[in-house]
């Protein structure tokens, strides 16, 4: 006659686990603090500071403000990044006001760039522009979730990709391994239904009576429909990238944010 052998569990205080019914209770501790929530973006034009900027400034001296405009998103580094992009609301010059008060000190000659979040771009199979998520030097990111955002002027359905026919080529989602240098794709999108079967869903947002834009949004959990995280080994040169293949411009705004933690923290 088979039977279950009953083991106690004891807790590191010698106490007894207990559990409801003989059932084992497994919690999932906060143990991570240091959090990952970062669009995936381009840079183009470059420049540095022209003085320094202590933390919560929220004006910057550029060297240069040549490329540089109102509502410009911007990549600011010392080695590590500002993880939201502060936008400039005001360019008077080289003098920059921000929208939100910077969260780490640079100094003169710490890089700025320009960073482009809109992935609604003129892209190809041939060349095709690349939006990529990039660890701080010497992180690494568990990604645990994808968001996207498009709003277009007419509604979508999950024969569009947003409001567009079809991609041909579609948007490639795919990791560099720094370690083997190889690609590996995650997905393609053509529609928004290839959208919705990745990511568990889609939400079609319609405009309001008054006027307005429509939208095309989903979340996609890699942890909690896979069981498994992406690891972006920053320090071996890992990335995430979008690849634009086709032309987008149609698209009001397509956006893509990474979430998760950083490894050890």
């Amino acid at each position: 006659m088979s039977h279950l052998r009953k083991t106690a569990l004891i807790g590191t205080n010698n106490e007894d686990i207990g559990s409801f019914k003989n059932a084992l209770n497994i919690h999932d501790a906060d143990v991570h603090h240091s959090f990952v929530n970062n669009y995936f973006h381009q840079h183009t034009t470059a420049t540095t500071f022209a003085a320094n900027a202590p933390a919560g400034s929220t004006q910057i001296t550029l060297t240069s403000a040549v490329g540089f405009a109102v509502n410009d998103f911007l990549h600011i580094q010392d080695g590590n990044y500002e993880i939201v992009h502060p936008r400039i609301n005001v360019l008077v010059g080289n003098v920059a006001t921000l929208d939100r008060p910077l969260d780490n000190a640079y100094v003169i000659g710490d890089s700025i760039q320009k960073a482009i979040l809109n992935m609604a771009v003129v892209g190809s199979l041939a060349t095709p522009q690349s939006f990529k998520l990039i660890p701080n030097t010497g992180e690494i990111w568990h990604i645990e979730t994808i968001t996207i955002d498009m709003i277009h002027g007419t509604a979508g359905d999950n024969g569009l990709f947003g409001n567009l026919n079809p991609l041909l080529n579609g948007v490639c989602l795919r990791f560099y391994s720094g370690t083997n240098g190889k690609f590996t794709t995650i997905t393609n999108w053509h529609t928004n239904g290839g959208v919705s079967l990745d990511m568990g869903g889609i939400t079609y947002v319609f405009r309001s009576s008054g006027g307005g834009t429509y939208g095309t949004n989903a979340v996609g959990n890699f942890k909690g429909q896979t069981g498994s995280v992406v690891y972006i080994n920053g320090i071996a040169g890992d990335y995430l990238e979008f690849l634009i293949q086709d032309n987008l411009t149609g698209l009001t705004s397509f956006r893509a944010k990474a979430q998760g933690h950083t490894e050890g923290a």
